[in-house]
């Protein structure tokens, strides 16, 4: 395991709470340091059958954590945290900027504990600047970071992805930060402060638009699912079938003459004509000529919505062509165990119920196998088998209120 050794404390909210999950996944033992009433990300939705103390959002996102509550704004939780803080190699936290040196646990007395810490801090805009101290939901994100203005179709307002997709985004963003500042630390010994900034996360994503705007000057539109794979004019990708839809790629040179020239002969060998496709050639399936998207489009529309995804599937594997079936979540489950690969699986929540739930993000050989923890689940194992307190003095700190 490439962390194995490694340990984690995970302060984080939505925000970052992936990035816990994606340490955890390679190896790193990861405590989730969750305030009185558990971690906000345990009451994100969806739910499983509407039971808001069952969050499928948490189930996917902590797995493979240790969980304990401390009140990091009470004296003696903030003395219990320090000594973890002594003996880990690593902190997520996603507080607002200052919050943390109210509590009188900024970076200068974290470092002091441990002065090889490495602490990734991650917030909306970033620790410093002048949108610092702003709050920020995930729409706010993917419209700042520039992933709202480009989702969606050219004839409507942009879009939001529904998934929080700015929190996964800045969840794998920490999760690297986190591991390079570790590396960095192993060739010099330093620890430091990783400041993650979610819009830039988000942005970071905008990397093949953003030189258009800077070289050119020309802002590139939305455009649903028309695009230009391989250049050339617009042309669509996803096509409706009789029970959902299937993307189906139009792209020149010779891979897209090949490819075409199957999806021909298929048509032929049904007794579907072809019409105008048959009389194209390797030049026109380059596609430099928009005026031929129209006619292509046509055709291969009509010859699709009568077949069913399976059966385009079937052929298209057969006869290698560039055409899948756009699974539903339910789809994606499906063929995931067909393959086998043990990425979806079930297992037994902490009130005994088995439910599925998705493998390591990396996966491993002996990877991550546990499931997301029940709250407060390893109390003991951390308070008296890792730090040493007797069960009389983690009785004592349970009814001063340092456990919350």
């Amino acid at each position: 395991m490439l962390l194995a050794g490694y340990r984690i404390l995970d302060l984080t909210d939505p925000w970052g709470v992936l990035a816990g999950r994606m340490l955890a996944d390679l190896g790193a033992e990861v405590i989730a340091v969750e305030p009185p009433g558990g971690s906000p990300a345990r009451r994100q939705p969806p739910f499983w059958k509407d039971d808001i103390s069952h969050s499928l959002f948490w189930g996917a996102y902590a797995g493979g954590k240790k969980s304990i509550t401390l009140d990091l704004t009470h004296p003696d939780g903030r003395a219990v945290f320090l000594r973890l803080v002594a003996i880990s190699d690593a902190i997520l936290e996603t507080h607002p900027p200052g919050a943390l040196e109210e509590m009188g646990l900024g970076w200068d007395v974290l470092r002091r504990a441990n002065p090889s810490l490495v602490l990734t801090s991650i917030t909306p805009f970033g620790r410093e600047g002048p949108y610092a101290r702003w709050k920020a939901t995930d729409l706010t994100i993917q419209a700042m970071g520039g992933l709202a203005y480009v989702t969606g179709d050219s004839d409507r307002p942009p879009v939001r992805i529904s998934f929080p997709q700015a929190w996964v985004l800045t969840g794998i963003s920490a999760g690297l930060g986190t591991v390079l500042a570790l590396f960095h630390r192993t060739r010099t010994g330093q620890g430091q402060r990783v400041d993650l900034s979610a819009q830039h996360a988000v942005a970071r994503t905008m990397d093949r638009l953003i030189p258009f705007v800077d070289l050119l000057g020309e802002v590139l539109e939305r455009h649903g699912h028309w695009g230009r794979p391989g250049g050339g004019p617009l042309r669509p990708s996803l096509w409706p079938c009789k029970d959902g839809w299937v993307c189906f790629l139009i792209v020149g040179g010779g891979v897209g003459t090949k490819h075409m020239q199957g999806v021909i002969a298929w048509m032929e060998e049904e007794g579907f004509d072809p019409g105008p496709l048959k009389e194209m050639g390797a030049v026109d399936f380059g596609f430099s000529r928009a005026d031929l998207i129209p006619v292509v489009a046509e055709v291969v529309g009509r010859f699709l919505k009568e077949k069913s995804k399976a059966e385009i599937w079937e052929q298209a594997q057969r006869r290698r062509l560039l055409i899948a079936p756009v699974s539903t979540p339910g789809d994606a489950v499906q063929v995931a165990r067909a393959i086998d690969r043990g990425f979806f699986r079930q297992e037994a929540w902490p009130d005994g119920v088995r439910r599925a739930t998705v493998g390591s993000f990396v996966p491993l050989e002996n990877g991550n196998p546990r499931r997301a923890p029940a709250l407060g689940e390893h109390q003991k194992e951390v308070l008296e088998d890792l730090l040493g307190f007797t069960p009389s003095e983690t009785a004592l700190l349970r009814e001063v209120g340092a456990l919350g």
